[in-house]
């Protein structure tokens, strides 16, 4: 679960945007694009524009996968942020950073 916290006086309408990021001292060859979906607070259904009100927070969740052909033992970096209707950014970037590991190393 993320939170994001509206530290303003008004009411924000705002979108969270997650995508995939370079990983910083990573070789690019060792990283893998993931998918990236943004779900509500209840995991029922994508998180769509929405309403914040002044110095409120709203919860979500941010659910990460890879196709079936993804390179094992690669690394992710994703980078997710809050942008306002006019796509401009109002948040910091947070980074989660996920390993793929290959299963056979794991016996």
């Amino acid at each position: 679960m993320i939170e994001i916290t509206n530290n303003s006086n008004q009411v924000q309408d705002f979108n969270i945007v997650a995508e995939n990021a370079f990983c910083e001292d990573i070789n690019r060859s060792k990283q893998s694009l993931l998918k990236q979906e943004i779900l509500n607070a209840q995991k029922t259904g994508p998180l769509v524009t929405t309403s914040i009100s002044a110095n409120s927070t709203v919860e979500f969740y941010v659910k990460i996968s890879r196709q079936g052909n993804t390179k094992l033992s690669t690394f992710n970096c994703t980078s997710i942020r809050a942008v306002s209707v006019t796509n401009t950014d109002i948040s910091n970037s947070l980074i989660i950073n996920s390993f793929i590991p290959d299963p056979k190393n794991f016996n």
